[in-house]
Formats: C-alpha cells, sequence, structure tokens
C-alpha cells in the first residue's frame, strides 16, 4: 500500500490538532476533514477512518488499522493519548514532517540536477560519435583525406554502439524495471536501504543527516514527556540506520551506567561534543526539547550547505567535461578538415 508523504502527514495532523484544540471529538473531527478535502485519494482514507471513528475507539486504534501511517507516527499518537497531550503531540508531528518534507526535497534536487547534467553529457557525447562523425568522414573520402586516429577510433566506438543499441537499450530497460522493483517492493527496498546504510551510514553526509534525523525525533519525544531511554529508543527507531542502531544501543547502556544524557549520546558518537554541551545548558535549563530542535535545525542547514558546496562544485566541473569531450571531438574532425581547405586554397 503507497505509503502517505511528509506533506500529507504534515497537514493531517497539524488540521486534526486545530479541530481537537476547539473541543471537537475525533470522530466529528474527521468528518469535518473528510467533507473539506477535495483530493479523491485523501478523501477516500477519511472515510475510512471516520468510518472507523463511530466506534469510538482511539485514535491510534483507527490510524493503525488504515495501514498507511508509519510506527513512529502511530507510537507518538498514542504517548500523546497516555499523556493527555495528543493535541500537543499533534502539532509536535506536524512539524516534524513539515522540516522532513523541506529536508528530503532539498536533497532530491541536489542530486537530480546533476544526474540531468550527465544524461545530457552522454546523450550529446552519443550523438556526435555516432550521427556526426560518420558525416565527417564521408566528407573526407569526398576529397581523398583522413580523419585524425582519434576521430576514427571515436567514429568506431560509435558504430559499436549503433551495432549494439538493441542489446544496450535491453540492458537499460531491464536495469529501470530493476531500480523500480527495489523502489515499489517494500522488502527489496528496505534490503538495498539496509545494505547502503550499512557501507556509508556512519560517513560524511550521511551521518550528518542521520544524526540530525535522530535529534529532531528526540526534541518531539522528550517534549511529548517521554523519559530519556524510551525518547532514544524511538528516535532510534525513526533513524533505522544500522550505524545508528548499534550507536542507540550504546547511548542506553551509559545511560544504565548512571550517565547523563548528553554524555551517554557523547560518548555513542550520536552528537558532537559542541552538541552535547549545548545540551548540557539545556538540560539545567528545562529547556531540553527546544535545544535538541536547534540541534536538529543546525545539523539540517550544516548538510544542506555542505550539499549546496557540493553541487556548486559539481555543476561547473560537468559543464567544463562537457565542453572538453564535444571541443576534443569538433577539433579532432575541424583541424585536419582546415588542412585541407588551406591547402586547397
Amino acid at each position: 500500500m503507497k505509503e502517505l508523504s511528509s506533506q500529507y502527514l504534515s497537514a493531517f495532523c497539524l488540521e486534526l490538532a486545530l479541530l481537537v484544540r476547539a473541543g471537537i471529538s475525533i470522530s466529528e473531527g474527521l468528518l469535518i476533514m473528510r467533507d473539506d478535502d477535495q483530493d479523491s485519494t485523501s478523501k477516500e482514507l477519511l472515510t475510512q477512518l471516520s468510518k472507523s471513528a463511530e466506534n469510538e475507539l482511539p485514535l491510534s486504534t483507527i490510524l493503525e488499522s488504515s495501514g498507511r501511517f508509519p510506527n513512529y507516527f502511530l507510537s507518538m499518537i498514542r504517548l500523546g493519548e497516555r499523556s493527555g497531550k495528543l493535541d500537543d503531540v499533534l502539532v509536535s508531528l506536524s512539524t516534524y514532517y513539515d522540516r522532513k518534507a523541506v529536508f528530503t526535497d532539498s536533497i532530491r534536487r541536489a542530486v537530480l540536477y546533476p544526474l540531468m547534467l550527465i544524461v545530457l553529457m552522454l546523450a550529446v557525447s552519443v550523438v556526435l560519435i555516432t550521427q556526426v562523425l560518420p558525416i565527417f568522414n564521408d566528407v573526407f573520402e569526398e576529397v581523398g583525406a583522413q580523419m585524425s586516429a582519434l576521430s576514427v577510433a571515436l567514429m568506431n566506438f560509435g558504430a559499436w554502439l549503433s551495432s549494439a543499441s538493441i542489446f544496450l537499450l535491453i540492458l537499460l530497460i531491464a536495469f529501470i524495471l530493476f531500480a523500480f522493483t527495489l523502489a515499489k517492493i517494500p522488502s527489496t527496498k528496505m534490503a538495498a536501504i539496509h545494505y547502503i546504510e550499512k557501507c556509508f551510514g556512519d560517513k560524511g553526509v550521511l551521518k550528518r543527516i542521520s544524526s540530525s534525523k535522530f535529534a529532531a525525533a528526540m526534541a518531539m519525544a522528550v517534549s511529548s514527556g517521554l523519559d530519556p531511554e524510551q525518547a532514544i529508543t524511538l528516535a532510534g527507531e525513526i533513524c533505522g540506520t544500522f550505524s545508528m542502531t548499534n550507536k542507540v544501543t550504546e547511548c542506553k547502556r551509559f545511560l544504565s551506567e548512571g550517565e547523563s544524557l548528553e554524555t551517554s549520546l557523547s560518548k555513542s558518537e550520536i552528537f558532537s561534543r559542541r552538541d552535547s554541551r549545548l545540551l548540557a545548558l539545556g538540560a539545567k535549563t528545562g529547556s531540553t526539547d527546544e535545544v535538541m530542535s536547534e540541534i536538529a535545525r543546525r545539523g539540517e542547514e550544516s548538510v544542506m550547505a555542505e550539499l549546496d558546496d557540493a553541487l556548486k562544485k559539481i555543476e561547473p566541473t560537468l559543464v567544463i567535461i562537457i565542453s572538453f569531450i564535444i571541443g576534443l571531438i569538433l577539433f579532432s574532425v575541424m583541424l585536419p578538415l582546415m588542412g585541407i581547405m588551406s591547402s586547397i586554397g
């Protein structure tokens, strides 16, 4: 079943929180949301939820019965129901998923543009060596000359590409289908994600992304009234990476040995020493959740700045590579042709 987007979850939580704070029951609130919704898919979901709400079940049970909401989302709703702070939890969830949507969209844009440039570079290069070079070769043969060795090698490679085009097309389609299968089948998708996280999750930007997600989830869990160990467990579940799971286990061990929250997070390498010092100050002033939110915000800004810097370097590099390849191909043809024309002149 298709997973609900972060944008939808954020809007859903905010609207429901406003209705709950207005004193409207869950069943009535879901009916109001359904009647105001213009999207057919969303309306169908809200209809299903409102029917379940007629039995006066808890909101967490109603949402779980649909099979559309993430486990972490449901866990936080149950926490809000137990603590009597359902409206506060809904607002926190709305903020969390709104930030997650913005963060994910920024990363997607940062990756998509360089990928488009690479595809463009390959397409232009293929057209040049398969279509343009043979034309120049015919021109050279008509005047009794030959192209340079580089041009001939490129043209031969282009001829091979043309002859193997059907095989390459089949291979490309198979790769796309394989990637589509990985993306659509939950078991294969999670296996691929876990493999990537196991290999690279504790390095570079992926490590900082994981820490930012952990801090954001911790902020919401702490503000909802969870004790440190419960908050760490829930935050670890939302991150779900191989390296973070090990770090969470270490962090909980330090807590059980009597270490403070900030010391445990630092020793387990979930947070840096600077963030841990900031968290220690927050613990003294009773603003741990606010400090967690600030750490998450700083982490996200750091990741986005790093991605922007990388993108600024990748863009001109790819443009230079494209220009060099196209220029090399054209000059390998034009220089001999100019020599022939000058000799004729």
